[in-house]
């Protein structure tokens, strides 16, 4: 019968490769909660696949398990004594998991943006493991540095058929945007916020088709692009009657010397709060920042050009 309480610690690290999960996963328990640092030692020889392994009966000498190593880095982080001689050789461990693992650990030094650590997990990026590069992609997240970003965007970029992989990066972004979106309209009125908030959830629905989730525009492969960009425009924080113009009739042509292959279409067929909202959300979010249009200024310029059958051009709206 297990009697684990009253074990020692090094009888304790034994069983972090036990046969039995339980064993292990209570084994690993105990060492975190009397936090005793003399193991260390033992848990590291172990996370490296240099520990002698022993059960309650017998001792034997070989490689411990893939599943052991995972225990004796995830018990050394909850020991605090984790480090980069441990991580460095665990993120070229044979075993995916092991490496994944420590990926997941190393998020401690990742969020100081630590050069070192990023260094040595760039070659992750083309690991052979798919559970590998996601955790990956998900421990990036929380360094700001330009080279972790581009990490990501790698990973995208070499499977875009992962859909898990593309998926998550998608949702991440869109909760970032949302997260910045509430700092920014925290101080208008309630009537302004619920405007943007609609808009927000149109603009995903129907823009980003072409305009592309973060306003940037849509790749059509190359350097072409499906729709003109929206994100940091000047052209977008200026006059919203031009906005409103450009939604309710469309707009064709070139626009700032480029080409693109069709016309924005007419939302005119929606009622003044649905255009109302959008432009809103454009206006203050995507790196812009405005005031917002409400449904009685779109209902005045509506009245005005009620008479229009064809799209805008820019030169048109110009003048």
């Amino acid at each position: 019968q297990p009697n684990l309480l009253e074990a020692s610690g090094s009888e304790l690290v034994a069983y972090v490769d036990h046969s039995n999960g339980w064993w292990r996963d209570e084994a690993q328990k105990l060492l975190v909660l009397r936090q005793d640092k003399s193991v260390v030692p033992a848990l590291k020889k172990m996370a490296l696949g240099k520990q002698s392994l022993w059960d309650k009966i017998t001792f034997w000498t070989s490689k411990p398990s893939a599943v052991a190593r995972v225990h004796a880095l995830w018990t050394l982080d909850g020991l605090a004594a984790i480090d980069k001689s441990t991580l460095f050789p665990s993120f070229k461990d044979e075993d995916p998991q092991v490496r994944k693992a420590a990926v997941w650990i190393s998020e401690m030094y990742i969020k100081k943006d630590d050069p070192q650590i990023l260094g040595e997990l760039e070659p992750l990026v083309k690991d052979t493991s798919a559970d590998v590069r996601f955790q990956l992609s998900l421990s990036l997240r929380y360094s700001q540095s330009p080279q972790a970003l581009a990490m990501i965007k790698t990973l995208i970029a070499d499977h875009p058929h992962n859909e898990v992989l593309t998926a998550s990066w998608k949702k991440y972004e869109a909760d970032q945007r949302a997260q910045s979106l509430e700092s920014k309209i925290a101080g208008m009125s309630e009537a302004d916020k619920k405007l943007i908030h609609r808009g927000a959830v149109i603009f995903q629905q129907v823009c980003s088709t072409c305009h592309g989730t973060d306003g940037k525009g849509m790749s059509m492969g190359g350097s072409s692009m499906v729709a003109p960009p929206l994100a940091a425009q000047p052209r977008v924080n200026r006059d919203e009657k031009v906005l409103i113009r450009i939604l309710l009739h469309g707009l064709s042509g070139p626009i700032d010397g480029n080409n693109y292959p069709d016309v924005m279409p007419a939302q005119g067929s929606n009622d003044d709060a649905w255009i109302a909202s959008v432009i809103s959300y454009i206006r203050n979010d995507m790196g812009n920042r405005a005031s917002v249009v409400t449904p009685g200024e779109v209902k005045k310029i509506r009245k005005e050009t009620g008479t229009r059958t064809t799209a805008w051009t820019l030169k048109e709206l110009e003048k």
